[in-house]
C-alpha cells in the first residue's frame, strides 16, 4: 500500500530478487485497479496467482511475474470468495472458497480457467444446506448521482420464491465502509437466513465498496453522509420501480458498523420513512464522539482529517446523525456490546435512550462478552431471534402481538 495510515488503500504486488545485495524490487501489473490480498507462486516461478475483490466476488487471476504496469489480468475463477488456494505439482490450482449458497466448495482449476475437478460442495453434502443453490441469488446494476459508474446490488430470494408473489423488502447495508457485500458465506450476516424469514434481501454495494476500482473505495472519505446515502436511495428506487415481487411498503433495513451508522443517518432522513423498522448493530450515533475509538488512525482518515472544531465546516459535525434527531420516527432495534472498543457501547446506549425519549418504539440488546462482532454461538442465536422478532413484527411477517 502507498498510504501508511489507510487500511483500504490499494494493494500493489512487488517482486524482488532473493539476493539482498541486488534486490531489484519491481511492481507487477502496477496500474491494475484491483487490490489483491492472496498470492501463490506457480511451480516454474514465472506466474503469480492472486485473489482480489472484483465485481462482488473475489476472483483468482494469473499474472506473469514480469507483467508491465498496464497489464490487465483475466480471472480464471468466477463466483465465490476464496479462503485459500494452493498450486499443485501438476500446475493446477486447488481452491477452497465459499458462496452465498455454500459454506465451502473445494475444487481445482487450470490456468485457462477450466474447472478440472470438484472435490466438495457443502450445499450438496450438508443436510442443513440442502436445497441451497445459485438460483437463490441474482444481481442488478443501478445508476446513482454520486458516481459515473453503475453500482451493483445482490438479490437473495426466500425459499420457494415465485415472481408471481410479493415479499417484504429486507435492505442491508454493509460495514467498513470500505469493503462490500460479496458472493460468500457468513455465519454473522448470512443473507439467506434473513431471506428465509420471508423477505427478498437487497444487499447493495454503494460508494466505498471494494472491487469496482479504487476511486469508488476512496470516495467515501469525508463523505459518509452523502455519497453512500444517495446510492442507497437510488438502490431503493430501483427496487421499488423495477422489482414488482418486492413489497417496499413492508420494508425493513439493517446494518452493522458503518451500516449501523447509516441506519442512524437514514433514521433522520427521508429514506428512513420508507422503512417500517431499522436495526443498528454497533454503529456511530454521535460522530463528535468519534475520538472515543481505539482506531484513531481510521477516524482521522475517513473523516478527512483530524478533529479540529465542532462546527459546520467539520465532517465530524456535518455527518452527525443526532443533528436530525427531530426527524426520528421509525421503530428501531439497537445492538451494542461492551467489549467493542472500536465503537464504544455508549454509542448504542445514547441511540436507545434518545429513541426512548423521543417516543420511538425501540429495544436495546447488549452482550457484555462480545466485541464488534457477535461470535459466541449461543449469543448469535439470541441476536438472530431478537432481531427477527422485531423486523418480522413490523414487516407483517409475524402474527405476534408485540415486537418485544
Amino acid at each position: 500500500m502507498n498510504g501508511i495510515y489507510y487500511e483500504s488503500d490499494r494493494n500493489i504486488i512487488y517482486v524482488a530478487n532473493a539476493d539482498p545485495t541486488n534486490l531489484q524490487i519491481t511492481s507487477v501489473a502496477g496500474d491494475w485497479d484491483r487490490s489483491p490480498d492472496v498470492l501463490a507462486w506457480s511451480n516454474d516461478g514465472k506466474t503469480l496467482y492472486v485473489a482480489a475483490p472484483d465485481l462482488g466476488r473475489e476472483r483468482v487471476f494469473p499474472i506473469p511475474v514480469d507483467a508491465a504496469a498496464d497489464y490487465k489480468p483475466t480471472n480464471i475463477t468466477n463466483e465465490g470468495v476464496p479462503a485459500g488456494m494452493q498450486v499443485l505439482s501438476n500446475d493446477q490450482i486447488l481452491v477452497s472458497d465459499s458462496k452465498i449458497w455454500s459454506s465451502r466448495d473445494i475444487y481445482t482449476v487450470n490456468s485457462d480457467g477450466n474447472v478440472t475437478n470438484i472435490y466438495f460442495q457443502a450445499n450438496l453434502v450438508d443436510p442443513a444446506l440442502s436445497g441451497l443453490s445459485a438460483q437463490d441469488v441474482s444481481e442488478f446494476y443501478f445508476s446513482s448521482n454520486s458516481t459515473e459508474i453503475d453500482l451493483q446490488s445482490w438479490i437473495i430470494y426466500p425459499s420457494n420464491f415465485s415472481e408471481q408473489k410479493t415479499y417484504p423488502l429486507c435492505f442491508l447495508v454493509h460495514g467498513g465502509p470500505q469493503g462490500g457485500f460479496y458472493n460468500s458465506w457468513s455465519t454473522r450476516w448470512n443473507y439467506k437466513v434473513w431471506a428465509d424469514q420471508g423477505y427478498v434481501v437487497i444487499a447493495p454495494n454503494p460508494t466505498a465498496s471494494s472491487g469496482w476500482g479504487q476511486n469508488l473505495t476512496d470516495a467515501v472519505s469525508g463523505h459518509w453522509g452523502d455519497y453512500p446515502y444517495w446510492d442507497l436511495v437510488n438502490a431503493w428506487d430501483y427496487v421499488d420501480t423495477s422489482l414488482p415481487y418486492v413489497d417496499t411498503a413492508r420494508g425493513v433495513a439493517a446494518g452493522a458498523s458503518f451500516g449501523g451508522y447509516m441506519m442512524n443517518w437514514i433514521q433522520g432522513h427521508p429514506l428512513g420513512r420508507r422503512f417500517n423498522a431499522l436495526v443498528t448493530h454497533d454503529g456511530v450515533t454521535n460522530s463528535l464522539e468519534d475520538y472515543a475509538t481505539e482506531e484513531l488512525w481510521f477516524i482521522n482518515h475517513d473523516e478527512g482529517g483530524i478533529f479540529t472544531s465542532p462546527n459546520e465546516t467539520s465532517t465530524y459535525y456535518r455527518w452527525n446523525p443526532i443533528l436530525y434527531y427531530e426527524n426520528w420516527a421509525t421503530p428501531h432495534f439497537v445492538v451494542h456490546s461492551d467489549m467493542d472498543y472500536r465503537l464504544p457501547v455508549s454509542e448504542g446506549l445514547m441511540l436507545f435512550n434518545m429513541l426512548q425519549v423521543k417516543g420511538v418504539p425501540s429495544k436495546f440488546l447488549n452482550f457484555p462478552d462480545e466485541n464488534h462482532w457477535v461470535l459466541d454461538r449461543a449469543n448469535s442465536l439470541v441476536w438472530h431471534t431478537e432481531i427477527f422478532k422485531w423486523i418480522n413484527y413490523y414487516s407483517g411477517l409475524s402474527n405476534a402481538n408485540s415486537p418485544y
